[in-house]
């Protein structure tokens, strides 16, 4: 049987590597392909709810630090003052 020729074995072994960098290119480009379709989903509509979230989280602090002081308030002059805060 007649043995291949360096030249030959050479273009064999550089075709095969060819093939697979480009193989692995194609798979690397696709998937960052996918990761921006997703990073894009998060930033549209994600993102929005979680502002959406904190927004609400510091309106329920505020609450509560206006009924704290609400609470802790000992004359009737402070109680009327931060009975028409909380009103208004």
């Amino acid at each position: 049987m007649k043995r291949p020729s360096l030249r030959n074995a050479l273009i064999g072994m550089l075709s095969s590597i060819v093939i697979s960098v480009g193989a692995l290119s194609y798979t690397s480009v696709s998937s960052i392909s996918t990761m921006r379709a997703e990073t894009a989903e998060v930033g549209e509509y994600w993102m929005e709810r979680l502002l959406t979230a904190r927004d609400i989280k510091g309106e329920f602090a505020n609450v509560r630090l206006a009924l704290a002081r609400h609470v802790m308030v000992s004359d009737k002059a402070g109680f009327d003052a931060e009975q028409q805060t909380l009103k208004g």
